[in-house]
């Protein structure tokens, strides 16, 4: 599907879409933009992600469907990047790269999953968390939390779903999502065995 075409179903009207980002994320302004507009450690960074978990041969560069750019209002800008990804079990997921950025140096990034095709009680509805890395130099400066917070207003804008952990996290992911909870922010559920978390 030409990228055009399938921005225009996925997101209808844009200028509504950015209004509910926006809500969750009052802090922040989206906007599409084209592959020019992405830096180079930017796009080094979602062709790394895309080669993940596919076949060598299966690989195709800047086989994304959609760019995004996100202004913080501390100057930060946060690039995105979306493809739909089918790995070699054959589950098909839309994954939404972010890479911040500072004054051009990438200061973090992390991964939003939507599971298309499997459809267990893990997935079905909701979009999660594949990882969020924040560069250490960066770290204690609140960008991780920044960073959730952000992919929820995305998920809420793209799928109508809050922003989902996933069930592997690690102590510093614990914390924040425990933070969360006491904030009233999110809430903790049992999936199986692991605990995970989702915003309010």
């Amino acid at each position: 599907m030409p990228e055009k075409q399938f921005f225009k179903q996925e997101y209808g009207d844009f200028v509504k879409k950015t209004e509910i980002f926006h809500e969750y994320f009052p802090d922040g302004e989206i906007y599409q933009s084209e592959a020019k507009e992405i830096p180079a450690e930017a796009m080094e960074f979602f062709e790394k992600e895309s080669l993940q978990l596919i076949l060598p041969e299966e690989y195709k560069p800047r086989n994304f469907e959609n760019f995004f750019v996100i202004k913080h209002k501390n100057g930060d800008k946060t690039y995105a990047a979306e493809q739909t990804k089918t790995y070699h079990n054959g589950d098909t997921e839309r994954l939404s790269y972010f890479l911040d950025a500072r004054n051009s140096k990438s200061i973090g990034h992390g991964e939003l999953r939507w599971s298309l095709s499997n459809k267990s009680g893990f997935f079905k509805d909701k979009p999660f968390v594949g990882f969020t890395e924040t560069e250490k130099e960066y770290q204690r400066q609140g960008l991780a939390e920044r960073r959730l917070y952000m992919l929820n207003a995305f998920s809420k804008m793209t799928y109508g779903f809050a922003l989902y952990s996933s069930d592997v996290v690690d102590s510093r992911a614990i914390n924040l999502w425990e933070k969360l909870v006491n904030e009233g922010k999110a809430k903790k559920f049992k999936s199986g065995e692991y605990d995970r978390y989702v915003f309010l």
